[in-house]
């Protein structure tokens, strides 16, 4: 895939054209309309759009998976998480956890299906599709986690991160 292949969409604004990707966080500085991408384990990676446009998401179908499912966690591995995390809840370390697991399936399918399938089933207000050189991404969340503009940085915290005067020391 090259740079011109690349797309992102989100909120009725489709950005096209992509001038550069980057894994320098510094990039962020030059001007322009710049998706962003921090994976769980710390990979950043940027991409500069030099055309934004307001428009639907591109329409795709989505063909189901065929392959075998595989996931990150046992059944057991799973349980005995649920179990932990349980008895840390019990003795006040913490008050809530999101326990996750990977599930994986191959597919050379493109996303932007999914992306459509998504945005129809599950609407949600920041759902989002990116499609870059080796990372595609279709997403449906809730919520919009970090937003910059010039050097205004806003983050809008989850449920059960917000201030709570009744959490804490009394």
């Amino acid at each position: 895939m090259d740079l011109s292949e690349a797309i992102f969409w989100m909120g009725g604004r489709l950005a096209t054209n992509c001038v550069e990707i980057s894994d320098d966080p510094s990039s962020l500085d030059k001007p322009g309309f710049w998706a962003v991408v921090k994976s769980f384990e710390g990979k950043f990676i940027a991409a500069r759009f030099a055309k934004v446009e307001q428009a639907k998401l591109p329409i795709a179908n989505w063909l189901p998976l065929n392959g075998e499912w595989s996931s990150s966690q046992t059944q057991l591995g799973y349980e005995q998480n649920v179990r932990k995390i349980q008895e840390l809840i019990a003795q006040g370390y913490i008050y809530q956890v999101n326990l996750c697991r990977v599930l994986t399936n191959t597919s050379e399918n493109s996303l932007l299906g999914l992306a459509n399938k998504l945005a129809i089933d599950n609407p949600a207000p920041y759902a989002s599709y990116l499609k870059l050189p080796g990372l595609e991404i279709a997403s449906a969340s809730p919520e919009l986690f970090l937003s910059r503009s010039g050097d205004f940085i806003k983050s809008s915290p989850i449920k059960g991160t917000a201030k709570d005067e009744n959490f804490g020391d009394k």
